[in-house]
């Protein structure tokens, strides 16, 4: 877990102390409760299962793919499938699902945004090394396969 810098924040305490005593209390409060945690997940000690074998991962896509009300994360490389695979946030870790298992010339570059107009988030990118469009339907709405490709 990481926390911010206990130097920096034992001044900012000292700074809202200072500034209570000058009648502005509720600052200590707020600072308080603002100060974010965070905890590293690898692959490579079993924290999350690894998106695949390629050891060429190229994008990394946050998007709320299954309208939960949380981001998801998608991951996808090249030249050895899966190409692309998602991470669903689930009540203890991430549920990983494959997306496409093909091996593809994936290139950085995508986006997420509602192209057929059904309310959830689907992908596009183009390629650098191919002349295609890839575009993934995200059927989390109508079915229980989430993503399906279309070019």
């Amino acid at each position: 877990m990481l926390r911010v810098n206990a130097h920096r924040m034992g001044f900012l305490i000292a700074m809202v102390f200072a500034s209570s005593m000058s009648g502005t209390g509720v600052a200590l409060a707020k600072l308080q409760s603002s100060i974010t945690e965070w905890t590293k997940l690898s692959s490579k000690k079993g924290g999350i299962a690894t998106p695949g074998l390629s050891a060429e991962q190229t994008v990394s896509l946050v998007l709320d793919a299954d309208k939960a009300g949380i981001n998801d994360f998608i991951i996808a490389s090249r030249e050895r499938g899966p190409s692309i695979v998602g991470y669903c946030r689930a009540v203890h870790g991430w549920t990983k699902y494959v997306i496409d298992s093909s091996p593809l010339p994936i290139e950085a570059g995508w986006a997420a945004v509602d192209i057929d107009g059904d309310g959830d988030l689907d992908m596009i990118s183009i390629g650098w090394s191919h002349r295609k469009v890839l575009l993934y339907q995200n059927k989390a709405i109508d079915s229980q396969r989430r993503i399906d490709r279309r070019n």
